[in-house]
């Protein structure tokens, strides 16, 4: 009897709150008298029980838009809400409660979580809770567009503290879309299941790999290992041949190998954070090629600039040598002639200095308006585009948790344009619209 009633616990409930949200979901948000929550569907069936420990739990409605957001409740063991997590409506927890911030968004390609760490680092678990990208890009989240993965130089650790000249940004910014279409990636899981219902096994094939790959023979090793895969698409046995193709200085091939461990359910904690820290040096390989292409493309185009100002002088020399030719060849022909065309040429003069257009290049950056243009500047406004100058960039809906914010990582909370620093003007031209 003691050991029946040890396991029976029962909780006093203070309050029953009742909830429609704008999405038209009902549900029940139950306060204990230990301010422990739990949550209630309509037919006032438990779907987060009290048990969990949960101290915060809010619903998040489906939102429509150009990227619509996935409805999930966010949970926190901390009724201060400092680290939340992912239930979805069914009350299954597919988001740890160790993140700074979770959203969900539902596109047509796939539905995902983006989570962000206290550190600022972002990573993203794919609808069912599986992570698919290791929280560890900085700055600018990866982006998922048209089916595929996309991360740039930005996103990398090691560029956060090494801010980058406004004038340089438009060359400094490299994108790397990542090879595999996300179709790809639920292919191989489900050639995987198919494997596990039939008994497949690919053991000798892995052993005989990972023996070559130990001596060295990372090539001859890669066939095992392909022949293993087209058998059994295993996360080790992509991580294995990943692993070679960094080995041999293949680094996009690396790179697809080692992402498709993550999309696959074998994978162990260790294998993952393994193939994370290969598929990391993976990456700076491959964007290094993208960055240098761009310091190439950069010295090109400031050469092309220096010779079109060097052009520009000559022009401006040309046209002062037959002025003074004009004044000299007047003179001959009396005192007022000679006034005359001296007073023309100091007009000249005067008309050249005073309007710079006349000898000046245009502005390449703005376009000789002046304003601090481009994709992600403030159009001459000089306030973020990110957080639109209020220096957050997330505020809970409650009005309970309203004074919540988290700093903008774009411009570290200042609200001001990191391009122009406030100024509203182009960077490159000062504002003057000319070079």
């Amino acid at each position: 009897m003691s050991i029946l009633f040890a396991m029976i616990i029962t909780y006093c409930y203070g309050s029953d709150e009742k909830k429609k949200e704008s999405d038209g979901y009902v549900w029940t948000l139950r306060i204990t008298t230990d301010s422990i929550a739990e949550a209630l569907d309509a037919s006032g069936q438990v779907i987060i029980p009290a048990e969990r420990g949960y101290r915060y739990i809010e619903y998040w409605p489906l939102i429509k838009g150009s990227l619509s957001t996935l409805p999930c409740f966010r949970v926190s063991y901390n009724i201060e809400n400092d680290f939340v997590g992912i239930c979805n409506l069914n009350g299954e927890e597919i988001i740890p409660t160790f993140f700074k911030d979770v959203a969900g968004f539902k596109s047509k390609e796939l539905s995902y979580y983006q989570v962000m760490t206290l550190d600022s680092l972002y990573g993203i678990y794919d609808e069912a809770g599986r992570m698919i990208i290791m929280p560890r890009y900085y700055d600018n989240p990866p982006i998922i567009f048209k089916g595929s993965f996309t991360i740039s130089n930005r996103t990398l650790t090691e560029i956060k503290n090494n801010p980058i000249d406004a004038s340089d940004a438009a060359f400094s910014f490299v994108s790397m879309p990542v090879s595999n279409p996300i179709k790809d990636y639920y292919k191989q899981q489900n050639l995987l299941t198919n494997a596990y219902e039939k008994n497949i096994q690919t053991d000798d094939l892995l052993q005989e790999a990972i023996a070559l790959e130990e001596g060295g023979k990372h090539v001859e090793a890669i066939d095992k290992l392909t022949d293993a895969i087209k058998k059994k698409p295993s996360s080790l046995a992509y991580y294995h041949r990943g692993k070679c193709y960094y080995q041999t200085k293949k680094w996009k091939s690396a790179q697809e190998d080692l992402r498709f461990v993550f999309f696959l359910d074998d994978a162990t904690p260790d294998i993952l954070v393994k193939a994370d820290s290969i598929l990391f040096l993976a990456d700076t390989e491959q964007m290094s090629k993208k960055i240098k292409r761009g310091e190439r493309f950069r010295m090109v185009y400031h050469i092309i600039g220096a010779f079109s100002d060097a052009m520009a002088q000559s022009a401006e020399s040309l046209n002062s040598t037959e002025l003074l030719h004009t004044s000299s060849t007047s003179s001959g022909y009396g005192t007022t002639s000679s006034f005359q065309t001296s007073e023309k040429s100091a007009s000249i003069k005067a008309e050249t200095h005073s309007n710079d257009k006349t000898h000046t290049r245009s502005c390449y950056t703005c376009g000789r308006d002046g304003k601090c243009r481009g994709k992600y500047h403030c159009h001459g406004t000089g306030v973020c585009n990110w957080c639109n100058g209020q220096g957050f960039t997330i505020v809970p809906e409650t009005k309970k948790y309203d004074n919540d914010k988290i700093t903008c990582v774009n411009c570290n909370g200042s609200g001001k344009c990191t391009f122009c620093k406030g100024t509203g003007k182009c960077s490159r031209c000062k504002g003057t619209g000319f070079l």
